[in-house]
């Protein structure tokens, strides 16, 4: 007696409640993931930046050497030796110039310190304006009680800040190495499970590419070159702890519209206060001239393209709202997220656009065909009728009598 063969389906098939619940399971998984990646995630988000900024670096080591991982690893060492000797120098500077600052504002608030005297040089020259000094020696003082409370806590979240750096710059330059060796993977993955169409998904990776290159460029690189350049005016004219304000001109050329305008002018002002009335005016005028100028009319469209993805008013929002959700790392976070947003909707728009003049054309040639079937019915109908009538006149014609 034959035995009856049993057909199995696969077993890696799952039917459509099972794959329901792998959908539930891989959202949960997801958010998992998320939840325990937030603290280092300022590191993660930044070394996929750096490594959509020097992907081409990448692309020309690997076609010249023939191997990923050693471009990769060369290009997160690149990654790593630049943000040490930029991002971490800036943070350097602020950290330990900001220390000596603090313990030095108590002393130079204090009666007869240096900020004292040139408060009262400036009162006597508001005086005339109707400004009384005695309203400015009470913001002095209560300035100075601030700066000590402050002074005193400045250190110990100097080194906070220190240990959270190198950590960011650790898993900033792991990131560039596995984002960089394993792209093709990644981007696979991305087609695999994003719920869109593959040409889709490839289009959305090469606008957030683009992005990342643009913000890494346009705000970090920019930024640094726009800080160096504050530095040099300060320490020719004469301000105070120059490489600390160049440092402070740099955090501030992130900010939209006023930006390092913020650090140059009140010091500028400064110096005309102290009767460095010449210091003074240069440093204003190198400030919008070169700072300003230079940087956003020509630097900036230089390194980043004169076509930039997001608009004016775009990366405000993104900036200004990163800033209140995420902390000083929105600053890079909130004008990705806009971009990325605004990207899903072009290509929401482009698909709807395309899938209109689809239908519209499917319509036109449903009613094109429809009206060829009607004008050759008419014409076999108006033949027919000829037909007719020339039968009849054949009936009725004095030649067939």
């Amino acid at each position: 007696m034959p035995i009856p063969t049993v057909s199995r389906s696969d077993p890696r098939d799952a039917t459509s409640g099972e794959y329901r619940g792998l959908g539930v399971l891989a959202v949960v998984a997801a958010l998992v993931f998320l939840s325990i990646a937030i603290p280092v995630g300022t590191g993660v988000f930044l070394g996929m930046l750096v490594a959509f900024t020097i992907y081409p670096v990448h692309v020309a080591l690997r076609r010249r050497t023939g191997r990923s991982n050693l471009s990769a690893f060369i290009c997160a060492a690149l990654a790593w030796a630049g943000l040490t000797g930029g991002v971490g120098g800036v943070f350097y500077l602020l950290i330990d110039q900001g220390i000596a600052l603090a313990r030095q504002l108590p002393t130079a608030l204090a009666p007869d310190g240096a900020l004292d005297r040139t408060a009262n040089t400036v009162s006597e020259k508001l005086s005339a304006f109707g400004v009384h000094s005695e309203v400015l020696d009470h913001h002095l003082h209560h300035a100075a009680e601030e700066a000590a409370s402050y002074a005193a806590g400045f250190a110990r979240m100097a080194m906070s800040w220190t240990l959270s750096l190198t950590v960011t710059l650790f898993f900033t330059t792991v990131t560039v190495f596995c984002v960089l060796s394993r792209w093709a993977r990644l981007a696979h993955w991305a087609e695999a499970l994003l719920p869109l169409r593959p040409i889709h998904t490839q289009q959305l990776l090469l606008e957030l590419r683009h992005l990342g290159r643009e913000i890494m460029l346009g705000t970090v690189v920019v930024g640094l070159i726009q800080g160096a350049l504050g530095a040099v005016a300060y320490a020719a004219l004469g301000v105070p702890m120059p490489w600390f304000f160049g440092a402070m001109t740099a955090v501030a050329s992130t900010l939209p519209v006023f930006g390092t305008m913020l650090v140059w002018a009140p010091l500028g002002a400064y110096l005309i206060a102290t009767g460095h009335t010449g210091a003074g005016v240069a440093e204003l005028l190198w400030g919008f001239f070169v700072v300003v100028t230079l940087s956003d009319g020509f630097l900036r469209p230089a390194v980043v393209g004169r076509h930039s993805n997001l608009g004016f008013l775009p990366a405000l929002i993104g900036i200004f709202g990163g800033i209140e959700l995420f902390g000083f790392v929105g600053l890079l976070l909130g004008p990705t997220l806009v971009g990325v947003a605004i990207a899903v909707l072009r290509l929401y728009a482009r698909g709807r656009g395309r899938r209109s003049r689809k239908l519209q054309e499917a319509a036109s040639g449903r009613v094109g065909a429809g009206g060829r079937i009607f004008a050759l019915a008419e014409n076999e109908m108006g033949g027919a009728r000829a037909a007719g009538e020339v039968a009849v006149a054949e009936e009725t014609s004095p030649l067939t009598e």
